[in-house]
């Protein structure tokens, strides 16, 4: 990825869920590969994947890269020591893995603004991807930071190949969106994340 370029579409998955072994499969069988971020904390616990299932996807071809080590809610709002730690620590456990350097990661929470890309540049990150819909990259640092058009459940096939086309009016309505809820982050503080978590916890 070069500064300041729109690319080719690529897939990417955050956290490191369990379940991210047999999309890597199946998107192996299809002949693609992905970004598959791993939250290197949480490696081995229940739900998500082991180391084994890390060198699984690395093997089938997909980068593997970094999501921090503990997924903090606000990783922006961390001291310069404690994202250096995120950061470092987290890429040190994945390259002891895989036996080689670790240089792409993923913003948790996409809580993301230019000293988060500093703080990647110093641990030996050289390309960051961000939650923000944005079709240019740019360099931070000497950090390439690009941005991610979302993907869920509720997206439709219209949508996300017209994304994946590079469409400037899909990217433009996800932006919207975004930057509303990124504005609400900010005045609301902690109390957004509190009522997140109010809003989406399971109701029995």
């Amino acid at each position: 990825l070069r500064p300041g370029r729109a690319v080719d579409w690529s897939l990417t998955f955050d956290d490191g869920g369990s379940s991210a072994v047999a999309v890597g499969e199946e998107l192996a069988r299809r002949g693609w590969h992905a970004y598959f971020f791993i939250t290197t904390g949480l490696i081995g616990r229940q739900g998500f994947v082991d180391q084994e299932a890390v060198r699984s996807l690395d093997e089938s071809g997909h980068v593997v890269g970094s999501h921090s080590v503990t997924h903090p809610a606000r990783f922006a709002s961390l001291g310069e020591r404690e994202l250096d730690r995120e950061w470092r620590d987290s890429i040190d456990m994945l390259a002891d893995i895989l036996g080689r350097p670790v240089r792409t990661a993923s913003v948790p929470g996409g809580d993301f603004r230019p000293h988060v890309a500093t703080a990647a540049a110093r641990a030996g990150i050289s390309l960051l991807f961000t939650s923000e819909p944005r079709l240019a990259t740019r360099e931070i640092a000497g950090c390439v930071v690009a941005g991610r058009y979302s993907v869920t459940a509720r997206t439709s096939a219209r949508l996300a190949s017209e994304a994946a086309a590079g469409r400037r009016s899909a990217w433009a309505r996800q932006a919207a969106g975004w930057h509303a809820r990124r504005a609400a982050k900010a005045v609301a503080g902690r109390r957004y994340y509190a009522l997140r978590r109010h809003f989406m916890r399971p109701r029995g």
